[in-house]
């Protein structure tokens, strides 16, 4: 691998810089939703809190990355060749973030549509991309060259990142599936409420998709270089900031539409005709 300086550790700082100040939204993310989401059930608290601490060990674990390279191996660009044992809990906390984004997800999209199919199969491959990763991350723990397991386990990366991506845009093209069908049934009130949630699941897959390409275009076509590696560094701050902004959005729907969603007689219900199970009114958590 030749040393260049811009797209080694240039590229490595300015993800790491990136991803600092992704942390600083999730914090805020973070304390809106403590604030405003009083009455959520406990185990939703512990999911986001759980993430936060998840978020805040990347975070350390990027910093102490960036310092080894740029402080510690100053002057041995050979070493860079070998990332520091803080890489690897970067690729392991990576894969527990995901995974509890996707979860969250999934069961969002189970709750609203009560379709088992579509839900076991992003269910499959939020599993699958949850396994390659860990899988990633006992081989990334044998402390190996980066051109070794480029040129061993490239396909494996290249995998994980294509069945993430999959698993996202198959999440959210279901949801506004569903969401859509269910809009051509209900009152002018209610769709804008349903066009402003179909508009948030398109913009959180949006960005989560779109680090996923970047990050798969770079590692297949750059691979000797760190820009894909800089990107990788935003991928938990994309996942945590997607939940959080989902949470913290059924707020601000509150806010708007707080009369039709308080109250189970004002129309938003399921209509059979739709969906076959009986109508039934739906309150803000199985929209969102």
């Amino acid at each position: 691998m030749a040393f260049v300086r811009d797209t080694t550790i240039g590229a490595l700082e300015i993800g790491v810089l990136v991803a600092t100040f992704l942390f600083g939204v999730t914090c805020a993310q973070v304390l809106r939703y403590f604030r405003d989401s009083t009455k959520d059930p406990r185990w939703v608290k512990i999911l986001v809190a759980a993430v936060w601490f998840l978020d805040l060990s990347h975070a350390v674990a990027s910093c102490h990355y960036l310092y080894t390279t740029t402080i510690s191996q100053y002057g041995h660009p050979e070493l860079l060749l070998v990332p520091p044992l803080s890489f690897d809990f970067i690729i392991l906390i990576n894969g527990l973030i995901g995974a509890l984004e996707e979860t969250w997800f999934i069961r969002r999209l189970y709750t609203f549509s009560k379709n088992v199919w579509i839900s076991g199969l992003c269910g499959v491959l939020a599993f699958a991309r949850f396994s390659f990763t860990m899988t990633i991350t006992i081989i990334s723990f044998q402390l190996l060259p980066l051109p070794v397991f480029i040129e061993n386990w490239w396909w494996l990366t290249a995998g994980t990142v294509i069945i993430g991506a999959i698993t996202d845009v198959s999440i959210v093209s279901s949801l506004c599936h569903y969401l859509w069908r269910w809009r051509r049934a209900e009152c002018r009130r209610i769709t804008k409420l349903i066009d402003r949630v179909i508009l948030c699941a398109i913009e959180t897959s949006f960005f989560t998709s779109l680090v996923a390409v970047l990050l798969l275009v770079c590692f297949l076509t750059m691979p000797t270089n760190f820009i894909w590696i800089g990107i990788y560094m935003l991928l938990p701050r994309v996942f945590a900031n997607s939940l959080l902004f989902s949470l913290n959005f059924r707020e601000s729907l509150s806010q708007a539409f707080g009369a039709t969603l308080s109250n189970p007689e004002a129309g938003l219900t399921r209509r059979n005709s739709l969906y076959g199970i009986d109508s039934q009114p739906v309150v803000m958590n199985d929209i969102w």
